[in-house]
């Protein structure tokens, strides 16, 4: 998977589940590391004190998956889903830290909420609407 994936699509990701990132700075290093679970699908994980739903810092990381759609023509990397780890699963992002209080506000800036980055506030379906991320041309 093509690791040219902005902080902007990153914030976008995250708030199409109602999660919103730290307005002060990344919820990822610059360069995206992803991890191919097989050819057809890859994931990264966000550390758990990088984001909040509302108030709330997730216990977990946050994984935000990508499956190929493949039209005949070009594949392409689509969303499929933004959550939290169940406990148990590896990941090399980091769980909350034990300093950070579970119900824990961004503190105030000027940068809108993560609901207002997607405009009006839907309910996070099991697998998302698919959501062009990159394309590669496939030869035929």
């Amino acid at each position: 998977m093509n690791s040219a994936v902005t902080r902007e699509e990153i914030e976008h990701f995250l708030a199409e589940c109602g999660y919103s990132s730290n307005p002060e700075g990344s919820a990822h290093p610059p360069v995206v590391e992803f991890v191919s679970e097989t050819k057809e699908a890859a994931y990264f994980d966000v550390n758990a004190d990088a984001v909040r739903k509302g108030d709330e810092v997730p216990d977990r990381p946050i994984r935000v998956t990508f499956h190929v759609i493949f039209d005949g023509t070009f594949s392409r990397w689509k969303l499929r889903s933004v959550e939290e780890l169940a406990p148990g699963i590896k990941s090399k992002a980091l769980d909350r830290q034990p300093e950070t209080p579970k119900i824990s506000p961004w503190p105030d800036t000027k940068k809108k909420p993560a609901r207002q980055i997607i405009g009006k506030k839907k309910k996070c379906p099991e697998a998302l609407q698919p959501r062009r991320i990159a394309e590669k041309h496939r030869r035929t």
